[in-house]
């Protein structure tokens, strides 16, 4: 069975700690060759964060008051057929991200 290359969606939950998570989870990305993209969508404060220290593969999306609209956005970003999406009140584990993508694969 051939790689399965993918985008990864995440979204920032607008909590004190989920920078932290956001940090923790970029290289499980970062350093997946078939992550081909990783769109954050994320509130202006992040943006501003995130665009003084780049990280490879990544896009941000600006977050809106609205979830649908934030989603609709973030999806149009999106550039493979397959996406992982993250919000970060969870933590994402590696054997997480394997056992969806394995999931989404079969």
């Amino acid at each position: 069975m051939d790689s399965l290359t993918y985008s990864a969606l995440i979204f920032e939950p607008a909590q004190e700690h989920s920078y932290s998570r956001l940090e923790e989870a970029l290289p499980l990305f970062e350093k997946d060759p078939n992550c081909a993209q990783i769109v954050i969508c994320c509130q202006e404060d992040w943006l501003l964060k995130l665009s003084l220290h780049p990280h490879q593969k990544t896009m941000l999306v600006q977050m809106s008051k609205h979830p649908y609209v934030s989603m609709v956005n973030g999806l149009k970003a999106v550039c493979e057929d397959s996406v992982l999406v993250l919000d970060l009140n969870r933590m994402c584990k590696l054997e997480d991200k394997q056992r969806v993508l394995k999931k989404l694969q079969e």
